[in-house]
């Protein structure tokens, strides 16, 4: 009897403690499938499907998830097909009605509820209701699709495409990653990037950005495209042809013929801050590679030229450019170029300076316009600090020095030029430069000795501090 009781009081404890349990597991998936619904309803689609996917992947597919993977596969449906940018095959027609639809918004504060209210031309007006639109809550953007207007208009009109487009740059828009929110358009001449930060409102780390564009080719060519990029994932495409997808950086070559070609660019952003530098370099017949400098400046060593060194380690603007104001120099020059990050050198010589060659590298490639016309160009791995004056630091057994001085500057120039340098203008970041912004003068040599001498004292603290143990020294 006293087995029996036992028993049973046993089959009731447990079937209490697995109804217990399921009524909480019940809640706790209701209450994960309330916040997948609520993220989605805020522009979160990406997050929604997440949330959802934790409840399938944590209770499987059951009773109680049913509705929840009937939910998640409606959701993904809707998101492969309109959110998603890597699975959105735009068009050119979408992209220019994007740009009459954001004008729209910032004359009103509200997205357009259908497309005939828009400014558009008569041939594109005609046929506007072939476009697929959708507007959602003012503060949430808007679905567009005109593939069939573009399809349409191929077939009934004559008018080339050019009196659409913008050639030789690009219709830009951004948003989130995956959702609708926040989208922001802009032309632009180039596919450049650089944010720490929020961009127009989207957050880094979830940004994407479209651009769609076409350059015009004069005749037959063979062109270098080099992506830079920090972590994310570009996608190039090509007259709708895929010509690059991954994560890394990369210079490839392509064959253009004469005339114009599509450019698309995909871009999902995953990291705190937005680096993306695209060249599309024409070719140069001025422009050489020559990892050999020192052979280069053997044979043009009877020219009286001045070196003119710029180094910096980005820009500190969204394009990425930066304007160099040369002053007026003596002689002719040849100036040397150098950055770390991505770089659009503008170079702007109201004077008139002689530029015999420019000499550029960076970690990421860079470019070079401007005031340029018949100047060599040489591209190498030559690397220069950004800094002349050095900080110390003493960390346990570390001695660290950071920076350089002018006199390291000027050691690596007079190795390869067999000149002396006596200007230099660098920092971290910057978007503007008049150059030269130092002079290599009595008092810069005399505050650089004067700053060697501080490193030296520190570093004779810190071997006290330490009691003659030796030390790790880094320079960086």
């Amino acid at each position: 009897m006293k087995i029996r009781n036992f028993l049973l009081i046993t089959l009731i404890i447990t079937f209490g403690y697995f109804f217990i349990n399921h009524q909480n597991d019940e809640v706790i998936i209701d209450r994960k499938f309330q916040e997948a619904l609520q993220l989605w309803d805020l522009g979160e689609q990406k997050k929604a499907l997440n949330t959802l996917d934790e409840i399938l992947i944590k209770y499987k597919k059951n009773d109680l998830t049913k509705n929840i993977y009937l939910k998640k596969l409606n959701f993904e449906n809707i998101y492969f097909s309109r959110f998603n940018p890597y699975h959105i095959k735009k068009d050119i027609f979408s992209a220019v009605i994007q740009n009459h639809i954001n004008e729209f918004f910032k004359k009103s504060n509200t997205y357009p509820d259908d497309l005939k209210s828009l400014n558009l031309l008569s041939e594109i007006k005609d046929f506007i209701n072939l476009c697929e639109y959708e507007k959602y809550d003012d503060t949430k953007g808007f679905y567009i699709n005109c593939k069939n207007l573009e399809t349409k208009y191929n077939e009934t009109n004559n008018t080339v495409i050019e009196s659409l487009i913008p050639i030789n740059s690009f219709i830009s828009y951004y948003s989130n990653n995956g959702s609708s929110t926040a989208v922001f358009s802009e032309t632009t001449s180039q596919i450049s990037l650089n944010s720490n930060g929020d961009f127009h409102n989207i957050n880094a780390n979830i940004f994407s950005g479209y651009w769609i564009g076409y350059i015009k080719v004069e005749e037959n060519e063979e062109r270098t495209i080099s992506i830079s990029q920090s972590r994310a994932t570009t996608k190039i495409i090509i007259d709708d042809k895929e010509f690059f997808n991954g994560s890394n950086n990369k210079e490839l070559t392509i064959n253009l013929n004469k005339g114009l070609h599509k450019i698309e660019v995909y871009h999902n952003n995953s990291w705190h801050s937005i680096s993306l530098n695209i060249l599309l370099n024409e070719n140069n017949k001025n422009e050489i590679y020559d990892n050999n400098l020192i052979n280069f400046f053997n044979k043009v060593k009877h020219i009286n030229y001045e070196p003119v060194v710029v180094s910096i380690y980005q820009s500190s603007r969204e394009d990425n450019k930066i304007d160099l104001h040369l002053k007026k120099f003596s002689k002719p020059i040849v100036l040397f170029l150098y950055s770390y990050e991505a770089v659009r050198w503008n170079i702007l010589n109201p004077e008139n300076n002689k530029i015999f060659a420019i000499i550029y590298s960076s970690h990421n490639n860079s470019s070079i316009k401007g005031d340029i016309k018949n100047v060599l160009l040489i591209k190498s791995n030559i690397k220069l600090p950004s800094k002349i004056k050095q900080k110390a630091s003493c960390v346990g057994l570390s001695f660290n020095i950071s920076g350089s001085n002018i006199f390291d500057i000027q050691k690596i120039i007079y190795e390869i030029t067999s000149k002396n340098l006596t200007n230099f203008t660098g920092d971290y970041q910057g978007n503007e430069f008049i150059v030269p912004m130092f002079i290599v003068d009595e008092k810069l040599v005399n505050e650089t000795k004067e700053n060697l001498n501080y490193i030296q004292n520190e570093l004779e603290k810190c071997e006290q501090i330490n009691k003659g143990t030796k030390l790790l020294i880094h320079k960086g």
